[in-house]
């Protein structure tokens, strides 16, 4: 599903997402189906402006899981890496007041992260490498890496 076009995710989708990153569903939520989630929604962004705005607004001052958080943020900042329209979406999102990021989730301690790292660029085919990695109560717990080639709207995964 974390692969699936964006144009499969509809509102209803979203917002079951955005359930399971903020940890409200009847059962628990780990970390993993939170990242997960996370990487779903994030490919939603800027086509369903909602999807920002909720995730935005469940925001705190003292996050119960820093690893989630610091992974969305990362997350978030390698989306904004990846895509002008992306990057000047978020930086307007965060201009309103009630989305300005604080001492708080500046100084998160934690250690998952998402990045994103465009290795070259030839004949309008752009290859670039993505990564994430997740800790769970500072003990690691999964990574993935991928390499993938874009030319116009169609992005590709080399080993996929």
């Amino acid at each position: 599903m974390s692969f699936a076009a964006v144009k499969f995710v509809h509102f209803q989708l979203a917002n079951v997402l955005i359930r399971l990153f903020r940890n409200v569903c009847p059962q628990p939520t780990s970390t993993s189906e939170s990242q997960l989630a996370i990487d779903i929604l994030l490919r939603c962004v800027p086509e369903q402006q909602h999807v920002a705005t909720m995730l935005l607004r469940s925001e705190s001052l003292n996050p119960e899981n820093a690893e989630k958080w610091q992974y969305f943020y990362k997350a978030v900042e390698s989306s904004a890496q990846k895509d002008e329209l992306t990057d000047e979406f978020w930086r307007q999102m965060r201009k309103f007041k009630v989305f300005r990021p604080n001492y708080a989730h500046r100084s998160l301690k934690a250690d998952s992260h998402a990045h994103w790292q465009e290795i070259g660029e030839v004949d309008g085919y752009k290859l670039y490498s993505t990564s994430e990695v997740e800790f769970d109560l500072g003990m690691f717990k999964r990574s993935e890496f991928d390499i993938n080639l874009k030319h116009g709207k169609v992005d590709e995964s080399v080993f996929k």
